[in-house]
């Protein structure tokens, strides 16, 4: 990987966050987490340029994945989006198969798979 790609990984899950962030830092991206959409909203706010690819959980208090990725892919058209969910969710299904720059990931999964995910949306 030439430039460091950063990838922002938004779920509740407190444990999962930094497990996730650790993958992704040790295959060399650059990896910042959000607790909820709000707060991944401001993080990309505030530097509008900051991520390439946005992980989320699908199923979140607040504003959920779907409704964060419609919202930043508005915004940003070229932002790669990995939806992640242990539920069903045909409308992140439904926008993972419309859009190559977008996928679906579901739970429970391995570090494997996640990271081949990953690397499958940002090559899209």
């Amino acid at each position: 990987m030439s430039a460091q790609l950063t990838v922002l990984v938004v779920d509740d899950n407190r444990s999962l966050r930094p497990l996730l962030r650790r993958l992704l830092e040790g295959r060399g991206y650059r990896a910042i987490e959000a607790t909820t959409g709000a707060d991944a909203i401001r993080l990309i706010e505030n530097d509008p340029g900051l991520i390439d690819l946005l992980v989320t959980d699908v199923l979140m208090p607040g504003i959920g994945g779907v409704e964060l990725g419609e919202m930043l892919a508005g915004r940003y058209p070229e932002l790669r989006i990995l939806f992640m969910s242990g539920e069903s969710d045909d409308t992140a299904e439904r926008q993972a198969t419309m859009d190559p720059r977008r996928a679906f990931l579901p739970k429970p999964f391995t570090a494997d798979a996640f990271l081949a995910a990953v690397r499958d949306v940002l090559n899209a």
